[in-house]
């Protein structure tokens, strides 16, 4: 019996660390890096994936965080006249699209800017963390 709780305590210290962020799954080129917001993608594997330069708006139709969130980007995109890359995980493309980066958020809406990955900010912060 105590050695079942030892498992048991050893597994969620585990899990509790995994989910932490202090290990972070798949910090390989070849292999699925899990964001959550803060998270910073390494630049070799950024530059790999060819997304170092650019903004990648994760989100999903239904979401009320990513309904506040995309009309700002979309804003700050056409003000800046940039070509932002949104990816809607409820479309196959969408997620098909994040199978191929090889990225996989733990929430939406996710925003990769210089990758590193926001949530829901307002326009002036978008504005200036893309910029900056």
């Amino acid at each position: 019996m105590k050695i079942i709780k030892w498992a048991l305590t050893l597994l969620m210290i585990a899990m509790m660390v995994l989910i932490s962020g202090c290990i972070s799954p798949g910090n390989g080129n070849n292999e699925t890096i899990y964001i959550d917001i803060g998270d910073v993608i390494p630049d070799a594997v950024c530059t790999a994936r060819v997304i170092k330069d650019r903004v990648l708006v994760i989100h999903k139709t239904g979401c009320m965080a990513c309904d506040v969130a995309l009309p700002r980007l979309r804003e700050v995109e056409q003000e800046l006249g940039m070509n932002f890359e949104y990816i809607n995980t409820v479309e196959a493309e969408g997620f098909e699209r994040l199978e191929e980066l090889k990225i996989m958020p733990y929430r939406v809406p996710t925003v990769l800017i210089k990758c590193k990955a926001y949530a829901v900010l307002t326009k002036d912060e978008y504005k200036a963390l893309i910029t900056g």
